[in-house]
């Protein structure tokens, strides 16, 4: 595992390695536009993920942690800009992508998990179903096969009792196994 600390406002670790990389980041640079003025959010953000490597992004609250996450997803507030930097995914340029292409890859090939997974999850619509429409926006399955393939995917990820649970709502389950919802 390799770790990158977040000081306020920057992150630094040694330069990317875009030979062997599944994910770049080098030189990430993120400001935000406040009714005060400009805040620098992060300054020179540097690292590469290789695959079947872990990266453990450690910081006090505000350094950075998230912002960079979702810069990487592509999700960052409209207050947000990002000014200096190359993100790339595959050796993709995911800032220079368009949002269709990007559209594609966000929750296939990269996805965030968020700190408060019922936040992510609608309280009204059984997790089975939602499952099934992030199968529908990014695969070619069958309608048919969808309840199938669902409840498939809730017991990789050891959701006890799969099919029981496919029918059940965000309150129903703990927060672990809202995460791996």
């Amino acid at each position: 595992m390799t770790g990158v600390s977040l000081p306020t406002g920057t992150v630094l670790s040694e330069p990317a390695d875009q030979e062997e990389s599944l994910l770049v980041v080098e030189n990430l640079g993120i400001h935000f536009r406040t009714r005060t003025g400009i805040v620098q959010a992060l300054e020179q953000i540097h690292f590469s993920i290789k695959p079947g490597e872990t990266l453990a992004v450690v910081g006090e609250s505000g350094s950075g942690k998230s912002v960079t996450a979702l810069a990487i997803m592509g999700v960052l507030d409209a207050a947000a800009q990002i000014v200096s930097g190359a993100i790339r995914l595959q050796g993709q340029d995911l800032l220079t992508m368009p949002e269709t292409i990007r559209r594609q890859i966000r929750g296939k090939e990269i996805s965030m998990i968020f700190q408060n997974p019922r936040g992510s999850l609608n309280p009204i619509r059984q997790v089975g179903q939602q499952i099934e429409d992030v199968l529908k926006a990014h695969t070619q399955i069958p309608k048919r096969e969808l309840k199938e393939r669902a409840i498939e995917m809730l017991s990789r990820v050891r959701i006890p009792d799969p099919t029981r649970r496919y029918q059940a709502y965000p309150f129903e389950l703990s927060g672990g196994m809202c995460q791996r919802v």
